[in-house]
């Protein structure tokens, strides 16, 4: 049980650093455009 849950942990983590990392990238794009 506890194994399932820092799996699931682990997975929602990764998916936020995706999602941080394609924002941030956005962000650099911007910035470099302006």
């Amino acid at each position: 049980m506890l194994w399932d849950v820092r799996l699931l942990k682990s997975e929602t983590l990764a998916s936020n650093c995706t999602i941080l990392c394609c924002l941030i990238s956005l962000y650099n794009k911007k910035e470099i455009l302006l």
